[in-house]
């Protein structure tokens, strides 16, 4: 089956930009990173060609389709031009970043348009996108002419966090399309992303070991601010609404005026916003940015800013330059959000021996973006791929080569992209003139002990170090590709016999349990036997005594270098007894075979790290949802409904690893 795909193709639906990648199973053999993709995205607003468009839909006054991403936007703006209702048409900018789902008590979710009362279901969104995507694929790579349908592996890239699980819509929208399940692999951003940045460490030497992802994606509370502040212009970069919207607040405080406060010209007002992201874009050596004006906007700037410097800010002819000083606190304002996110995530990984952090995402491609952090975090040397946007797209690509030729490897610690639930834009004050680079750095963070290497409990030194492959973050990681991985397969089995996703996950999550609380008694049953054959324990009066912690602790640590080689027993006696404990036929067993196998692995590892390391499934129905422990996959309540995965802790009552994921009420 695997030898069959003769071409790999990666759609990414993203929460805000969606496209394609693709290559040839030659093109991998000879040279992996040789990934293709369609560069050709246009709106008539922006004049320049895109690897990526929007994740936008235009459906028609019958939620037809009309039109998707740049087309979408481009048709909906001309209709005010044209004099048209556009309460005729419904329409839904980046739809997977909008805060305006919900769901009926039957469990579809609906999505509410950006121009007008009314709702559509997610599924025909996407199902929409899907269909499109695809055609556009075919027709563009003329596909068709050489490769037959069942020679093509559609990997499809999911966001990893957003209001929903989309994975079992976009399967089955993929097989309503006439593509078969074997040529279909469901795969999340967050490892797309591991996949593509792997070069880095191929290409320039990086150790995977002292190498961290940061997803520099969402940056703002709503990607698309620019669309709701200025109605009739596209968002055409995450965060660049943040950018426009300081400066302009810099504008008035300083001189009286505004970039974008009284422009009602389509065209101009996206002229502008082109204009501005390709100078912070681009290379700049110089102590300002310059940019050029529409004809409209001069006029109205043109007696508040001179031909020499004002407070920042200078108009030479027809292009406006602006300092780098206020650029950099326009950048320090709208990514203070983000540098909190990751000074919080880091906190669970090895600061000593971190030396470098790859950036990705929509906004890495500022240089101003790489300026700002690395001045929050000097003591790391940061990367930005050339092509950082569209890493999750060529990853999936790369991926699916390497999954079916059974090579894949994650390597590289992944810091998940800042959530846009529980975020704002953080407004700062404005200077009334502008300072010096030197003088608005951003504080080196403290040091903060690293969880892997630091003695956490009194009289507990003996946590596993960085170079150990078994340590407490390279476990951390396994559960987090089990809930990316394995578990979607598997869940997906069950959708398919009819099982609703309630009943389908609680089943998966009632699986995990059964297999952490087997690996406990599994590991505390062992240890005890071996120190009692060694020293028995003897009863003198009251007192009981038994092996000495410098006996005991060498045993702990040679049965946790050796876990791996007990897992194949552990995996055959539990698969052996299982079944019976939960009525599962051998159908459904079969179907969970590789989550039951991974989730024992990740259990046992868990179960023999010293203290052990501990997962949480309860949490009482009613509870406030902390947000710094769990994830909210639905619902858009402050308390608990249900839990989906469980929270992993360093130990019972220690630093948290990684978050759970719960329902909300």
């Amino acid at each position: 089956m695997y030898k069959s795909h003769l071409i790999v193709v990666a759609v990414n639906i993203g929460e805000t930009y969606s496209g394609y990648t693709f290559s040839t199973k030659y093109d991998f053999q000879q040279y992996p990173r040789n990934v293709k993709c369609y560069g050709k995205w246009k709106s008539q607003y922006l004049e320049r060609l895109n690897t990526q468009t929007p994740t936008s839909i235009l459906l028609n006054a019958e939620k037809g389709f009309e039109s998707f991403g740049f087309e979408a936007e481009d048709q909906y703006l001309s209709l005010s031009a044209e004099n048209m209702n556009k309460s005729d048409v419904y329409f839904f900018q980046h739809f997977l970043s909008q805060d305006n789902w919900y769901r009926e008590k039957s469990g579809q979710m609906f999505v509410k348009p950006s121009n007008r009362n009314g709702c559509v279901p997610l599924k025909t969104l996407l199902k929409h996108s899907v269909s499109y995507l695809k055609t556009h694929f075919l027709c563009a790579a003329k596909i068709c002419e050489v490769f037959k349908q069942n020679e093509i592996l559609w990997v499809v890239v999911y966001p990893d966090k957003i209001k929903f699980d989309v994975r079992f819509i976009l399967l089955e929208t993929f097989l309503n399309t006439g593509i078969s399940r074997e040529n279909i692999i469901l795969l999340g951003e967050s490892r797309a992303i591991k996949t593509f940045t792997r070069h880095i460490e191929e290409t320039k030497g990086v150790s995977k070991d002292r190498t961290i992802i940061l997803n520099c994606t969402l940056t703002q509370l709503y990607p698309n601010t620019s669309f709701q502040m200025y109605s009739n212009v596209p968002t055409n970069v995450i965060g660049l609404s943040s950018v426009i919207n300081d400066v302009d607040s810099i504008l008035k405080k300083r001189l009286g005026c505004s970039l974008f406060s009284d422009m009602t010209d389509n065209h101009s007002r996206c002229d502008l916003m082109t204009e501005l992201e390709m100078s912070l874009k681009g290379e700049n050596s110089n102590q300002f940015y310059r940019f050029r004006l529409p004809i409209y906007c001069i006029e109205i700037i043109n007696e508040h800013i001179t031909n020499s410097w004002k407070k920042g800010f200078e108009l030479f002819q027809d292009k406006l330059k602006i300092d780098k000083t206020t650029i950099h606190e326009v950048f320090q304002n709208v990514l203070k959000p983000l540098v909190d996110h990751w000074e919080k995530e880091i906190n669970i990984l090895n600061r000593e021996t971190i030396q470098r952090v790859i950036l990705v995402g929509d906004f890495s491609g500022f240089g101003m973006t790489k300026t700002v952090i690395q001045e929050s975090f000097p003591q790391y040397e940061f990367i930005v791929p050339s092509n950082s946007e569209m890493v999750a797209t060529i990853g999936g690509t790369i991926a699916g080569h390497e999954i079916r030729s059974g090579k894949y490897d994650s390597c590289i610690l992944y810091v998940p992209k800042m959530p846009v639930d529980g975020t704002s834009h953080i407004e700062s004050k404005l200077l009334s003139k502008p300072a010096g680079l030197n003088n608005s750095f951003s504080e080196k963070p403290s040091f903060k002990p690293n969880i892997d290497t630091a003695s956490v409990k009194e009289n507990i030194s003996n946590l596993s170090f960085l170079p150990d492959p078994i340590r407490p973050s390279k476990i951390a990681t396994k559960l987090q590709d089990l809930y990316e991985i394995e578990y979607p397969e598997s869940l997906v089995f069950y959708l398919e016999k009819g099982c609703d996703d309630v009943t389908s996950s609680g089943l998966l999550l009632k699986i995990l349990q059964e297999i952490y609380d087997a690996c406990r008694n599994r590991a505390q049953i062992q240890m005890s036997t071996t120190t009692q054959a060694f020293h028995p324990t003897v009863r003198i009066g009251d007192s009981k005594t038994s092996l000495p912690s410098d006996v005991v602790m060498p045993l702990l640590e040679y049965r946790r270098k050796n876990a791996l080689q007990y897992l194949p027993r552990l995996i055959k006696s539990f698969v052996e007894t299982f079944p019976s404990k939960i009525n599962m036929s051998n159908e459904q067993l079969s179907a969970c075979t590789s989550f039951i196998e991974k989730g024992m692995e990740c259990c046992w590892l868990m179960s023999v790290t010293e203290p052990p390391m501990f997962l949480k499934f309860k949490w009482n129905k009613g509870n406030k949802i902390d947000l710094d422990e769990l994830e909210v996959e639905r619902g858009k309540g402050k308390y608990v409904e249900s839990i989906l995965w469980p929270a992993l802790y360093l130990y019972e009552n220690g630093p948290l690893m990684n978050k759970g994921v719960v329902n909300a009420k």
